[in-house]
């Protein structure tokens, strides 16, 4: 299914285009998907930033988008993937393996982990809390008796990211900034913190090997409490969670701007 691209408005002439790549923690999720982009668009109103970001997307995604991005020709590209690669996930495959019983509405993707917001409404939001805490019980059951995988291994990850950024870079002249994951917790996403520090790990190493900037979201969460920044799977940013990725990110904009001006001047 072809994916399609939210346009953020921007004042014509001269101006920067950015290009956001990403899974759901860049996207959004629920009907209006609110976002870090948003938040920067408002800010930058004379700077064009174009949403790649798709919910359930790995680094392999990117991979196709690059006859995009070279067509957009961003001057500024901020990666934002391991959030779906890293978390660790029930084996399904097996023929006789405890998967075979799960109800088939739990088996599409995401459908065994608690749902990242609750209806303000008490009965809706009692009953969804209660599916919640049966759907993530079920995936701690299967966690422990079927064995687990990541959908993007670590040595795989890093290789596609690299091809990704060689091909993304190649005769171009672009500010490239490499995100990590969010955080997550281990009540819901069991053993997927440790995942997450070893991707993030190995982000930050590919950043360094290529000379981009390494922008940790993940340690700067974790300065708040979850309730704050994250909504009921304690993983989804809630507004305000987005709003602290977008003062990170407003950051490195606002250095990249002045960077491009002193240059001209020079």
């Amino acid at each position: 299914m072809r994916k399609i691209i939210r346009r953020y408005s921007c004042k014509q002439g001269d101006y920067m285009k950015i290009v956001i790549l990403g899974d759901s923690i860049s996207e959004g999720i629920g009907k209006k998907k609110h976002n870090y982009a948003e938040i920067l668009q408002q800010d930058y109103k004379d700077i064009e930033i174009v949403n790649l970001a798709l919910t359930g997307t790995t680094i392999k995604y990117a991979l196709g988008l690059v006859d995009e991005i070279n067509k957009i020709n961003p001057d500024i590209i901020f990666v934002c993937y391991g959030n779906v690669d890293a978390i660790l996930r029930p084996i399904t495959n097996k023929k006789f393996g405890l998967y075979n019983l799960v109800p088939r509405r739990y088996r599409n993707n995401g459908m065994l982990d608690p749902r990242a917001f609750i209806s303000r409404k008490k009965l809706k939001g009692t009953f969804q809390l209660l599916e919640s805490h049966i759907r993530y019980n079920i995936k701690k059951i299967l966690l422990k008796t079927e064995g687990t995988y990541c959908w993007t291994e670590l040595e795989l990850f890093r290789e596609i990211y690299n091809q990704f950024l060689e091909r993304v870079s190649e005769g171009k002249r672009r500010e490239i900034l490499l995100i990590s994951t969010v955080t997550i917790n281990d009540k819901y996403f069991p053993g997927s913190t440790k995942q997450f520090e070893l991707y993030n790990s190995t982000i930050k190493q590919i950043a360094l090997e290529h000379g981009y900037k390494f922008i940790d979201i993940y340690n700067i969460l974790k300065k708040y409490p979850r309730s704050l920044v994250y909504g009921n799977d304690h993983f989804h940013p809630v507004e305000e969670g987005y709003r602290k990725i977008a003062e990170v990110l407003s950051e490195e904009i606002d250095s990249i701007i002045k960077s491009h001006q002193l240059s001209k001047k020079i």
